[in-house]
């Protein structure tokens, strides 16, 4: 599960962005608070907002560039970051 794309739960958000389907695997908010702890709760939300944010983006950047060269991607957020994957989401 660290290294590959995670299976699918119960729990997952899915949503889309620019035409792109995205999936946040539970465990994604489990690794962000672990690396951003701090016993200040605005702190830890802003933590979560600024990891998710950023991650998002850095994978919209790939999911693009695969759309570039006429390709279908999707992403999936996990533990260890995310992934643009290409082809269709199952």
């Amino acid at each position: 599960m660290f290294f590959g794309i995670p299976d699918r739960t119960a729990y997952d958000i899915q949503f889309q962005v620019l035409g792109f389907p995205v999936r946040v695997h539970p465990m994604f908010w489990l690794g962000s608070a672990i690396c951003g702890f701090s016993p200040d709760p605005a702190a830890i939300l802003v933590w979560f907002a600024v990891v998710f944010i950023s991650i998002l983006v850095h994978e919209l950047g790939h999911a693009l560039m695969i759309r570039r060269f006429g390709r279908e991607a999707h992403i999936v957020l996990h533990m260890m970051g995310g992934l643009a994957i290409e082809g269709s989401e199952n």
